[in-house]
C-alpha cells in the first residue's frame, strides 16, 4: 500500500517537473528559433538593399551569402558570392527559386540549406541567398543541449524525489503502523476482561438455583473487569481525542496544582508507609490547560506510587531553570531496565506485563502524559538506576 502511495507521489511529482521542464524548454527553443529567423531575415534584407558592388568581403554579415542580379529573361547580370559553389548547381538553384511563387523561403543547394529572398527590380530581379548552416547548427545544438540537460536533470530530480518521497511516506507509514498496533493492543487488552466476564457469567448461569448473595464472588469479578474496561476505554478515547482536543490555555500556578495533587495522594502514601520528600518552589506559572496539567501530574504520581514498594521513599522536586520549570518525581527501591526506558511512553507498552496487569494498568497513562507534555511545548523522559531508583522528569516553559 505504501509502495503504491510512494509511487503515485513520485510519478505525480515527476510528471509536474517534466511538464514544467517541457514548457520552459519549449518557450526558450521557440523564442530562440524566432530570434534566429529574424536575424536571417534582417541579413537577407540588408544584402537585398545593398548594391552588389558595395558588398564588402570583410563584413561578417555577408560571409555566407550569395547575391545575384538577373535580367528579365533570367540571364545572370551580376553575381557576388562568398560561398564556394559550382556554377551549374547555383544555376539550378536559381531556377528553383525563380519558379517558386514564394518571395522568401528555404532551398537546398549542394547539400546545404540556404534561406533566400527575391525581389523584382527595374532590370529584372535580384535573389539573395544566405547559408543557414551556422543558424541550423545553433538550433540543433540548443535542442541537443535541452534534451541532454533535461534528461540529466530529470534523472537527478527522480533520485531526489525518490529520497524525499520515502521520507514523506515514513511518518504516514509510522502513524499507520502505530494505529494498527494500537488497535491490536486494544483488542488484546479488551479480550482478557471479556473472557473473565464471560467465564463468570457461565458460572452464574450454571448455578441458577443460587441467590445473588451466594454468587457474590462471581458478580464481584464481573464488576471489577467492567471497571477496568471502562478505565481502558476512557483512556483510549482520551488518547484518540488528544490531537483534536482544544485546550484552553491560561496562566496557571503549576506549584499549586502539584501541591493539591500531593494532598490527594497522602492516603496512598500512608497506606504503603512511603516517606515523601518534597522541594517545591512556590508560584511557578506556566501557560497551559489546568485540567490537562492536573492529569499529567496525577498520572506520574499514580504511576510512581503504584510501583513503589512499601516502606520506601518518594521525592518530588519542582524548580525552575531560566525559562523552564523542571519537575522530578522519583521512587526508590525499583528500577526500569535500560532496554525499556525509551519505550515506556509508547501506547500499551509495559516493561513488566504481569506486574502491570496485577496493578490494573494498561500502559496508556504515560502515553497520555507524553501527549499532554508535547501539547504544552514541553519534554518528558525517564531515567533509572538498576536496583536503586526510577525518576520521571518534565520540563515546561514558564511565563
Amino acid at each position: 500500500m505504501f509502495d503504491k502511495l510512494r509511487n503515485k507521489f513520485l510519478w505525480f511529482t515527476m510528471g509536474i517537473l517534466t511538464l514544467v521542464f517541457f514548457i520552459i524548454f519549449t518557450v526558450v527553443f521557440i523564442s530562440t528559433t524566432i530570434k534566429v529567423q529574424h536575424q536571417i531575415d534582417m541579413t537577407l534584407n540588408n544584402i537585398m538593399h545593398t548594391p552588389n558592388h558595395k558588398i564588402s568581403l570583410h563584413d561578417p554579415l555577408y560571409t555566407s551569402s550569395i547575391s545575384v542580379e538577373l535580367s528579365k529573361d533570367g540571364d545572370i547580370l551580376d553575381i557576388r558570392s562568398f560561398v564556394e559553389v559550382d556554377m551549374p548547381i547555383l544555376t539550378e538553384t536559381l531556377s528553383i527559386v525563380t519558379h517558386n511563387n514564394n518571395f522568401r523561403g528555404t532551398v537546398t543547394m549542394d547539400g546545404n540549406r540556404f534561406a533566400y529572398l527575391k525581389k523584382d527590380m527595374p532590370f529584372g530581379s535580384k535573389i539573395v541567398l544566405v547559408s543557414r548552416t551556422i543558424y541550423d547548427n545553433t538550433i540543433n545544438t540548443l535542442l541537443f543541449t535541452f534534451i541532454v540537460v533535461g534528461a540529466l536533470s530529470l534523472g537527478i530530480l527522480f533520485v531526489i524525489s525518490w529520497f524525499f518521497a520515502n521520507k514523506a511516506i515514513e511518518p504516514v507509514k509510522m502513524a499507520f503502523e502505530h494505529q494498527k498496533q494500537f488497535v491490536a493492543d486494544a483488542s488484546h487488552e479488551l479480550k482478557t476482561p471479556l473472557t473473565i466476564i464471560n467465564t463468570n457469567l457461565d458460572l452464574i448461569s450454571s448455578n441458577g438455583n443460587q441467590t445473588v448473595n451466594e454468587q457474590h464472588k462471581w458478580i464481584g469479578y464481573i464488576y471489577t473487569q467492567v471497571d477496568r474496561m471502562s478505565k481502558l476505554i476512557n483512556d483510549m478515547l482520551m488518547l484518540a481525542r488528544m490531537d483534536e482536543y482544544k485546550m484552553i490555555f491560561s496562566k496557571v500556578n503549576f506549584s499549586d496544582i502539584l501541591n493539591n495533587a500531593l494532598l490527594y495522594f497522602e492516603v496512598a502514601l500512608y497506606e504503603k508507609n512511603i516517606t515523601l520528600e518534597q522541594n517545591i518552589y512556590e508560584d511557578i506559572y506556566v501557560l497551559g490547560d489546568t485540567a490537562s496539567l492536573e492529569k499529567l501530574i496525577y498520572i506520574l504520581l499514580e504511576n510512581t506510587l503504584k510501583y513503589s514498594p512499601k516502606n520506601e521513599k518518594v521525592s518530588v522536586t519542582l524548580t525552575h531553570e531560566k525559562s523552564k520549570l523542571v519537575l522530578k518525581i522519583r521512587n526508590t527501591g525499583i528500577s526500569i531496565p535500560s532496554e525499556h526506558i525509551d519505550k515506556i511512553f509508547d501506547r500499551f507498552y509495559r516493561a513488566d506485563s504481569a506486574r502491570t496487569q496485577k496493578n490494573g494498568g494498561y500502559g496508556l497513562g504515560l502515553a497520555i502524559a507524553k501527549s499532554i507534555t508535547t501539547q504544552h511545548n514541553g519534554k518528558i523522559w525517564a531515567q533509572s538506576m538498576p536496583k536503586s531508583y526510577t525518576e520521571f522528569i518534565v520540563e515546561l516553559p514558564i511565563v
